[in-house]
């Protein structure tokens, strides 16, 4: 039989060469060391943030601890993205998400330099529509809920409104050439 310290120091210099991904240490420290591993016989020290050596699971401690504290970064990061955001008046608008949205169709079109370009991407430029219109219609769907959009009529009544405020104050031929003026421009809408 093979003793074990002899299995072990083999083994030791074979994952010496293995791990490049974190810093981990073989050092040999006796077994009543608070730092030593705490798996049975093993004379290794334990790594930082575990109670047990690489060749133990301690790595996987470690790296599960890093993976979890990246976790609540990123958490954390949202939240205030989140928070940062619930104070801000746009945050039911999405208009820059309409913008970067065409932004997004535009690049797609532009990088086609031929026709067979275009049928390739075209199965991609069309889903890029598709969620555009989807995008379009909810946004108008906020604007609506919201009372941010009005309708022709009410821009009809806020025009006339506003000649009756001002008619009294301004003389009759220039208050029918506004008249005329402000009905063109209804006639655009």
């Amino acid at each position: 039989m093979i003793p074990e310290s002899r299995i072990m120091g083999r083994w030791l210099n074979n994952l010496e060469h293995k791990d490049n991904e974190m810093d981990i240490s073989w050092e040999r420290v006796p077994e009543d060391h608070p730092e030593c591993c705490e798996s049975q016989g093993c004379i290794i020290k334990s790594l930082e943030g575990s109670r047990f050596c690489a060749a133990h699971g301690g790595n996987k401690g470690v790296a599960a601890t890093a993976k979890a504290s990246m976790r609540n970064y990123r958490l954390t990061k949202f939240a205030a993205e989140v928070q940062e955001k619930q104070g801000s008046s746009n945050i039911k608008s999405l208009t820059g998400e309409i913008g970067m949205l065409r932004q997004i169709i535009q690049e797609q079109w532009n990088s086609c330099e031929d026709a067979n370009d275009l049928i390739l991407k075209s199965g991609p430029i069309s889903d890029l529509f598709t969620k555009l219109e989807k995008l379009v219609n909810s946004c108008n769907n906020i604007d609506k809920t919201l009372g941010n959009l009005i309708d022709k009529e009410k821009v009809v009544l806020f025009a006339q409104t506003i000649v009756n405020i001002i008619s009294p104050h301004i003389p009759e031929e220039k208050l029918d050439e506004i008249n005329l003026k402000i009905q063109e421009s209804l006639r655009l809408l």
